[in-house]
């Protein structure tokens, strides 16, 4: 016996598509059209990350060499070091170049100064944060190793000296490695000339990476009941039954 209600289809329709066309014996097209859909936008916004290394420097020099490697595309947004504590101002320079530092030893004609906010700073002492912070960032795209170079007017900035070879990890994140690198014995006019023994970075890099911006969580709905859900999120699109009844068979 045969229903003649009306009712609405319960299930799911398994299909392929292909785009050869189809023609019956007249030549008209039998062939059933699909539309592709647009991907997706991802919103992307700028994420602020630090990347620190140990700061137990046993070593003061003018400056220090050493290399970053990007995993993302990163923006240097600035970098903090740890600099004998003086009354008296000192002068802070940062150079940067693409490639490795040991390529640039020697001469600044390969380097690019970075300006920074305050290049007159007061050293804050052992083991604490004295800020270069620059003024546009440094973009390093992802895969890139980039060499930097930060010298001072005075020997007070600590660096560590290293059991690992020049080039190896001191620290990393997911999106920036920090390479050990090599103290400046030097001033930084005309140049700086780099130690032969090995010596890490003592401080911190802040940088910044795009990110996929996540959606919050409503947390309004965690308390709706199912016919609640069903007011609030049904817009006459679709046929759905409400939380208080069932189908009932024919």
């Amino acid at each position: 016996r045969f229903s003649f209600t009306h009712r609405d289809f319960n299930g799911v329709i398994i299909f392929s598509s292909s785009d050869t066309s189809l023609s019956d014996e007249r030549g008209s097209d039998t062939s059933i059209q699909t539309t592709e859909e647009e991907p997706e936008e991802v919103e992307l916004e700028w994420i602020d990350h630090t990347l620190r290394t140990d700061m137990s420097g046993d070593v003061n020099s003018f400056g220090n060499f050493f290399d970053v490697y990007a995993t993302s595309t990163i923006e240097l947004l600035g970098l903090s070091v740890s600099v004998y504590e003086s009354p008296h101002p000192l002068q802070a320079f940062v150079y940067t170049k693409n490639g490795s530092f040991a390529t640039g030893e020697g001469s600044l004609e390969h380097w690019t100064p970075v300006p920074l906010v305050r290049p007159t700073i007061m050293g804050k002492g052992y083991t604490k944060d004295t800020v270069l912070r620059f003024v546009d960032p440094v973009c390093i795209p992802s895969g890139r190793l980039q060499g930097l170079y930060v010298t001072l007017t005075k020997a007070a900035l600590y660096t560590s000296s290293s059991y690992k070879p020049v080039g190896e990890v001191v620290s990393q994140s997911g999106h920036l490695q920090i390479l050990v690198g090599k103290s400046a014995v030097t001033p930084p006019n005309p140049s700086g000339i780099a130690s032969s023994t090995p010596r890490a970075f003592n401080g911190r890099l802040d940088y910044r990476v795009q990110e996929e911006l996540k959606e919050e969580e409503d947390a309004s709905d965690l308390w709706l009941s199912p016919q609640e859900m069903l007011e609030k999120y049904d817009t006459g699109d679709f046929v759905g039954l409400s939380a208080s009844r069932s189908p009932n068979p024919d």
